[in-house]
């Protein structure tokens, strides 16, 4: 695996990364996000239940065997990438099984 210079991962659940893999500069991992409905999102009386004003979620990301990520990519909680895939750059990959086998 070869990791370059300048990239983020966000590991609040697993990030698995498989053998042989190429993540470029400026990617970003993340496993933990936001519900995009506020009604999700917000708390309601969150001052009296001691707690945050917001809600998070956390689902892994899994990377299989040589991947290359191009730079400036970022694969948003739940993603997997499968083997022999290549992420362009730059790409946004959410809530997806994204999957591209080479013959």
């Amino acid at each position: 695996m070869i990791i370059n210079i300048n990239c983020t991962f966000v590991d609040n659940k697993p990030i698995r990364i498989s053998n042989q893999v190429l993540i470029a500069s400026n990617v970003q991992i993340y496993t933990s996000a936001h519900p995009t409905s506020a009604e999700e999102r917000l708390v309601q009386d969150w001052k009296e239940k001691e707690t945050a004003f917001f809600r998070t979620y956390a689902l892994p990301v899994e990377i299989q065997d040589h991947v290359w990520i191009g730079g400036g990519s970022i694969i948003l909680p739940g993603v997997t990438i499968g083997e022999n895939s290549v992420i362009g750059v730059p790409a946004w990959l959410l809530f997806v099984d994204f999957r591209f086998f080479l013959s």
